[in-house]
C-alpha cells in the first residue's frame, strides 16, 4: 500500500496539524507518514511538493501565501476553528470596568500588525510590543513579566496544554476584533498534477469553509503592499447563506474599516477593498 507522505513545517502546532491530518486519512482507508521540514525552509515549503520529497503541506491557511507557485494549489482546507482571538490578562492588570478589561496603558505583547493597528484604534493608551515566539514561549514571556497581556488565537490557547486559570481570558468578537483571514482553518497543498492525493484531499474539503475563506484572502491579496501586513478580513455566513464581511486596515496612518452584506460572493472582496479606500 502507498503510504502518503505529510509535510509540516517544525513548530509546537505542527505535530498537532499533522496528526489531525492523519486521523482524517485513517478515516478514509489512507496510510500516512509525517515529514517535518526545517522551520528555515518555511518560505520554500513548496519546493518539497516541487521535488517530490512529499506528497502534501498542511499550513495554517494565514501561514500561506495568497498566490502560489503555478504548480501547486491549495486543494482543501479543513473545517474551521474558533477564528476569535483572545486577550490574555495577567490579574493585577485586570479592569472589569474599562475598554477590554485592561488598566490604563498596560504592556501588550504580539505578533501582527493587524492585532496592533485594532487594539490601539480601540485603546491608543497602551505600550504595545512586538513579540515572536510559538505560543508557550509567548505564554512564558507573560509569566516573567515581559507584558502584561498578550493576544493568542482562541483555538491556539485551547490546544496548548498549560494550565491557565491564574490569568484573565478575554474572548474578543471576530465582528468587532477582526482576525487575520484564514485564522482558525488548515490548508492542504498539492501539486497540481497529482490527481490521486488531490482527489484524497478533496474528501477532506469543507466548501462552505472555502466560500468564507476565499474572500477573506481575496480582500488581503487586492490589498496594496503598504496596507496588506495590517489587514484584518472576516467573512461568516447567515442561516440564510447570505454573506457578512468585516475588514480593517491602516491606510495612510489612518484605521479603515469596512462591513458589507450580500447574498452573493460574487465582487464582495472587490466591494470591501473598494470601501476601504472610500471609493464607491
Amino acid at each position: 500500500m502507498t503510504v502518503l507522505k505529510i509535510g509540516v513545517i517544525e513548530g509546537e502546532l505542527a505535530e498537532g496539524q499533522a496528526i489531525h491530518t492523519q486521523h482524517e486519512l485513517e478515516k478514509l482507508g489512507i496510510s500516512s507518514e509525517i515529514i517535518v521540514l526545517k522551520k528555515e525552509r518555511e518560505q520554500s515549503a513548496g519546493n518539497a511538493l516541487l521535488q517530490g520529497e512529499v506528497d502534501v503541506i498542511v499550513q495554517a491557511l494565514p501561514d500561506l501565501h495568497t498566490t502560489q507557485p503555478e504548480e501547486l494549489a491549495i486543494t482543501a482546507v479543513s473545517q474551521r476553528e474558533e477564528p476569535a482571538d483572545c486577550l490574555v490578562i495577567h490579574p493585577d492588570k485586570y479592569d472589569n470596568t474599562a475598554l477590554f478589561k485592561m488598566n490604563k496603558g498596560i504592556r501588550i505583547g504580539s505578533s501582527g500588525q493587524h492585532r496592533r493597528v485594532q487594539l490601539l484604534d480601540y485603546r491608543p493608551d497602551i505600550e504595545w510590543t512586538d513579540i515572536e515566539g510559538e505560543s508557550s514561549q509567548v505564554l512564558e514571556m507573560l509569566k516573567k513579566g515581559d507584558c502584561d497581556a498578550i493576544i493568542l488565537p482562541k483555538f491556539e490557547l485551547t490546544r496548548l496544554k498549560t494550565d491557565n486559570a491564574f490569568y484573565k481570558i478575554i474572548e474578543l468578537n471576530p465582528i468587532e476584533f477582526i482576525p487575520a483571514p484564514g485564522q482558525g482553518v488548515l490548508a492542504w497543498l498539492c501539486h497540481k498534477n497529482d490527481l490521486p492525493t488531490r482527489r484524497i484531499f478533496k474528501a477532506l474539503h469543507h466548501s462552505e469553509v472555502a466560500a468564507c475563506t476565499n474572500i477573506e484572502r481575496k480582500i488581503l491579496q487586492l490589498a496594496s503592499p503598504e496596507t496588506s501586513t495590517s489587514m484584518s478580513a472576516y467573512c461568516h455566513r447567515d442561516a440564510n447563506g447570505n454573506y457578512h464581511i468585516n475588514a480593517v486596515c491602516e491606510i495612510n496612518g489612518e484605521v479603515r474599516r469596512a462591513r458589507l452584506s450580500s447574498s452573493t460572493s460574487f465582487g464582495v472582496a472587490e466591494k470591501t477593498v473598494l470601501l476601504m479606500n472610500n471609493e464607491q
